[in-house]
């Protein structure tokens, strides 16, 4: 028996999250600690004033770092835990952190394959694959993948032959 081979989401998306992650943190600590930092440069602010909204402004960027470290390791995670697995007779799609979700789908119920790629999909190499259950008019979707191209050669082959079988390519 061939071992497993592991589909995942291209890294583009992960790099993705964890730009926007950045620019939501950097954001949010601009708008809670900007305020302090007006009343500070105040003529009316006294020393005392000036050392407690220091304190604040620590705890605030501690704050706002401690919970921008841990979406970090959540989308990380999620990232790296949803992935396709595809063995000989079957394709197994697992997700979850701590409650793991598993969804196997036997070859023999597809019948087609359709690929979906945009621009940006074509210039950083991912897209979605879709196969289609007709007997359920169900689809599994594996989304924006590294390669499809590549995984959709590996998955054509493993899908019945016969003649009503469809493969498309959509751009």
């Amino acid at each position: 028996m061939n071992s497993p081979i592991i589909i995942r989401q291209n890294i583009i998306f992960l790099i993705y999250r964890l730009f926007i992650i950045q620019m939501v943190f950097i954001g949010s600590y601009a708008v809670f600690d900007l305020p302090l930092m007006l009343l500070m440069d105040s003529n009316t602010a006294t020393p005392a004033f000036e050392l407690q909204a220091d304190y604040i402004g620590m705890i605030l960027l501690f704050i706002t770092s401690l919970i921008e470290m841990i979406a970090i390791i959540i989308t990380v995670l999620k990232w790296f835990n949803l992935y396709y697995e595809i063995r000989e007779e079957e394709i197994i799609e697992r997700r979850g952190i701590i409650s793991v979700k598993e969804n196997t789908h036997s070859f023999r119920n597809f019948a087609a394959i359709s690929i979906t790629q945009g621009i940006i999909g074509r210039i950083f190499n991912f897209g979605n694959i879709r196969l289609f259950n007709p007997a359920l008019e169900h689809s599994l979707t594996l989304k924006n993948i590294k390669n499809p191209l590549r995984y959709k050669e590996i998955l054509t082959q493993k899908l019945p032959k016969n003649e009503s079988l469809i493969i498309m390519q959509k751009k």
